[in-house]
């Protein structure tokens, strides 16, 4: 029995039956038999935080990453917004080509 699971007891798992055969006259032989599964365990994601944004001028592009760490699983999306909008599509890295 595992209580209180967390992310760290994610894994391979395997469980092996084992009996020891006696055959009269024989030596004595283990037969085994044994099954493997991996356990995944789902966790939200860490503290998202935004990389350094450089002194830009007007005209330059303008990439932001983001980033959560852990980055849980299953792993994060990120969602851009300004001012409540969502901009663009999801990803790490928000690009804006052209500062105005």
């Amino acid at each position: 029995k595992i209580s209180s699971i967390n992310r760290t007891q994610a894994g391979n798992y395997t469980c092996k039956a084992q009996s020891q055969l006696r055959v009269s006259g024989r030596t004595a032989q283990f037969v085994t038999s044994q099954a493997s599964m991996f356990v995944y365990i789902q966790y939200k994601p860490g503290a998202a935080s935004i990389g350094d944004v450089p002194d830009l001028d007007i005209g330059e592009r303008l990439d932001i990453s983001c980033t959560a760490f852990p980055t849980g699983y299953p792993e994060a999306t990120y969602i851009w917004s300004k001012d409540g909008k969502k901009l663009g599509p999801s990803r790490q890295t928000l690009t804006i080509a052209s500062l105005a």
